[in-house]
Formats: structure tokens, sequence, C-alpha cells
């Protein structure tokens, strides 16, 4: 094992009254003479490092003991850390990822004894105690969360859910490591939808139930998840895109042809977003306004130059630009309804200028109202194309 200073990785599972023995604990029953003297004598901490005997017996190789050796070593430093925590009871568990920066196997100090039953180990390690200091800050923290989670707790049972979520959402929003709380922060998601949904906010409540079905780790809350999602009330259409484009402020462009000069598209600006505003989305009209020139750039040519100052003072992440392409000769040489409109889309990130999406479709346009017309291809746009189809956008 290399004695640099690497970051280790240790998967710890401690009963905090029982457990394994601390290696300054253990005693041989028989003397060795060859045993060096830092074993029974080690070196003292300093205001730099901690120093500390890791040991091992037992193991089929040297190897094997030297890493055993050193894992234990790690193991008493860990419960040292944790058992600072203001623990209640003989039997608390703590399950933790513990990262240790900076451990080294101090020179001349690893010592490996061969008998019958096997290899023994013990080495010295340093620990800095700037290290130290950055873990217990942590689990410090970690017992802030705890506590704010107890608190979660009571105020849902006796029916405070404005200040279970409140408490919920600060844990939920920790930016530093929680590492060695005592809860899952998948429970605090399940519990953060069910706040939502008693106070009848099913929108809320769906984004949390829909996060933890589809990565929580545990399958009991995976599945309690999904019937609690079936429990709601249908979403709106454009829902599924609120997490697929992370949220973004939406930029709309729509236009009309037919037949006539290209012209904005107001009545399905007017209709995508109201969708978008009913999935939580904020949507703005990048159409209005723009020269007939400007309309046929963005959407014959998909040239965005003409969008650039609306998108930086608007902050758009994302642009929806629709055409609803009508030929007028096709419909007026039938008496029977046939396609004579094609409906092309784009989706463009706005952050980039980068197009993410394009397609197109065809419809019966015939003698339908504006209103009619935009309605239709709304619901067919949304539900047979962006929902399934359109790609997400990484937040930003």
């Amino acid at each position: 094992m290399s004695a640099g200073r690497k970051p280790f990785w240790l998967l710890l599972l401690l009963a905090l009254a029982g457990g394994a023995e601390p290696a300054s604990a253990r005693e041989q029953k028989e003397a060795v003479p060859a045993r060096p003297l830092w074993i029974s004598h080690p070196k003292s901490d300093d205001s730099a490092f901690l120093y500390r005997i890791g040991q091992a017996t037992g193991l089929p190789s040297a190897e094997a003991a030297k890493t055993a050796a050193y894992l234990n070593a790690l193991e008493g430093l860990a419960r040292e850390m944790l058992t600072t925590l203001e623990i209640e009871g003989d039997t608390t568990v703590i399950r933790s990822h513990m990262t240790f920066q900076g451990v080294e196997i101090m020179a001349h100090a690893v010592h490996i004894e061969e008998g019958p039953g096997g290899f023994a180990c013990w080495m010295q390690v340093s620990y800095p105690r700037s290290e130290r200091s950055k873990v217990m800050d942590e689990i410090a923290a970690a017992r802030q969360q705890d506590q704010a989670w107890e608190r979660a707790q009571a105020a849902f049972v006796r029916g405070d859910f404005g200040t279970a979520q409140l408490e919920l959402t600060g844990i939920l929003n920790q930016t530093g490591s929680l590492a060695y709380v005592r809860f899952s922060l998948d429970e605090a998601k399940k519990m953060l939808g069910d706040t939502y949904r008693e106070q009848k906010n099913y929108l809320e409540a769906r984004h949390w139930y829909e996060n933890l079905e589809a990565f929580a780790e545990d399958g009991t809350l995976r599945g309690s998840a999904r019937q609690a999602l079936s429990t709601l009330p249908e979403p709106p259409m454009m829902w599924p895109m609120r997490d697929r484009w992370a949220g973004r402020k939406v930029g709309l462009i729509c236009g009309l042809r037919d037949g006539a000069e290209l012209r904005s598209f107001d009545a399905m600006t007017r209709m995508l977003r109201r969708e978008c505003q009913q999935a939580q989305l904020t949507a703005v009209d990048l159409g209005r306004g723009l020269e007939p020139m400007d309309l046929e750039d963005v959407l014959d040519v998909e040239i965005l130059s003409a969008l650039a100052p609306d998108r930086e003072t608007q902050q758009i992440g994302v642009i929806l630009a629709v055409l609803y392409d009508v030929d007028p000769a096709k419909s007026a040489s039938s008496d029977h309804p046939v396609i004579d409109t094609v409906v092309r889309y784009f989706i463009a990130d706005g952050l980039t200028g980068q197009i993410v999406d394009r397609n197109q479709f065809k419809e019966m346009t015939g003698t339908q109202s504006a209103d009619r017309m935009a309605a239709r291809s709304v619901e067919i746009l949304i539900r047979r194309y962006l929902v399934p189809g359109s790609p997400a956008l990484l937040e930003k």
C-alpha cells in the first residue's frame, strides 16, 4: 500500500456501544522480544499531527495484514471523531462515508510477524490536525441538519406543513457535505413531497415524487413515490419539459404564413405561453415587434441574431420557435379536408444559441379559425413531439 498523501475512503458502520475493541486496548498474550518499542510506546500527538497505531492479526499474507492494520488505524481515527457527537443511548448506529486526506504511514513504523495463526502487522500512521478539523466541521454541520430533520418530522406530525417544508427545503439546499447525517436525503425528499401534497401544491409534490421514482436507491422509497404519484391529479401537458429544460425561462417565437406575408402567430404564442406557465415555466414572446424579414431569418433560416438583444436582457434559457405554414391553394382545390399545412419547429439553447432539436408535422387547416388552428397544433406539438423526444438541456 502506498504511503503517500492520497485520499482514503472508508465506509464505516459503527455501533458506538459495542463493535471491535480499539487497537490500543488489544494486548498480545505472549511477549515477542523482537517487537519494536514504538508499538507499546507510540509517538505522542503534537501541534501538527495525530499519531495512531493500527494492528491486525491472523491474515493470510503480509500485504493483507498491512492493509488490515492501515484500515484499523483509520477506524480508530473515525471512532474518535464520531464519538464527539452528542449520542443518546447505547445502541445508536452511525452510517458514515469518511474521507481521510493526508494519512501517512510513518517511516520505519511497520512491523510484521508470521506465526501459526497467520500474519500480524502493526503500523503507526500520522494524520494532519488541519484535515481532522475539516472533518469535524462537517460532522458539526451534519448535526445541525439532524436537528433540522427532527424539527421537520415533529412539524409534519402536528400538521404544521409550512414549517416542515421550510426545514426540509433548507436541508436539501445545503451545499456542504452531508456525509455524516443520520437520515437519508431521499427520506427528506419524500417528506417534502408529502408536505406539498398536504398543502395541495400538487405540481411541487409531483416534482419530488418523480425525482424519487427515478433516482432513489431505496426500492421501498421508489415504490412509495410511485404510489403517491398515482394519487395526484394529471399534470399539465408541458410538465415533463420543466425538468428537461432545467426550469429555464422560455422564449417563444411563432409565425404564420397563409399565402400572405409571414407574420407573428399571436394565438399560438399565447397558448404555448399558457401551457408553459401551467407547468411552472416562465415564458415570454420574442416574436412580437420583429420585422417580417427578421421573422423569416429566425423561422425559415434559423438565424438567431435578431433575437440576441432579448435573449440577453431577458435571460432566455431556451428558445422554442414554430412556423405554421399554410398552402391555401391546396385547400381551395378540394371540397374535402386536405393536408395543406406544414408545422415546423426547432428548439435552441438560449445560452449558447445551439439548435438542439428540430422537426415538422403536417396538418389540415382549411377554414379553421386562428385559435382553433393554434389549439390543435399546440397539443400535437407538445404531446407527440416535445414530450416524447425533445432532449434535455443541462442546468447552468
